[in-house]
């Protein structure tokens, strides 16, 4: 009986350490390396074409509820801006990002190309990798 009395703090221990790490997950951190990965990908780069269409840089992104426009995002060595489509700018839109286990599922389009994809997102050794984008065009 002993033993099991022992054992039970132990247990507890082990759930309240765990119950921290969760409380300390930064989300807008996570989002923003996840939507870096995206953005900066091979898949997607191909699709941008600044060097021949110069009013695609910097990346615009639509201002939707599914990535605050205080999401600081990169590409191109300019920072990403934010735009609505009232003004009439060529822009990525994130759709929708569903978060399942250790991975992420992220749908997105790119108007100007007329495509949409989606990326596949897992969690390896605290590290978000892409484990594969689809791109279909429309």
């Amino acid at each position: 009986m002993k033993t099991r009395i022992l054992y039970i703090p132990f247990i507890l221990l082990l759930c309240t350490t765990q119950y921290v790490t969760a409380c300390n997950f930064n989300k807008k951190e996570e989002l923003q390396n996840i939507l870096q990965l995206i953005i900066s990908s091979n898949e997607l780069n191909k699709y941008y074409h600044v060097d021949v269409l110069p009013d695609r840089k910097p990346l615009r992104i639509l201002n939707n509820n599914v990535v605050p426009e205080t999401t600081q995002l990169n590409l191109f060595d300019m920072e990403v801006e934010y735009t609505t489509k009232k003004e009439n700018l060529p822009y990525l839109v994130f759709e929708n990002i569903l978060e399942k286990n250790n991975s992420i599922i992220v749908s997105f389009r790119y108007p100007p190309e007329g495509i949409h994809g989606t990326a596949f997102i897992k969690r390896a050794n605290l590290v978000w990798i892409i484990e594969k984008i689809i791109i279909k065009e429309n």
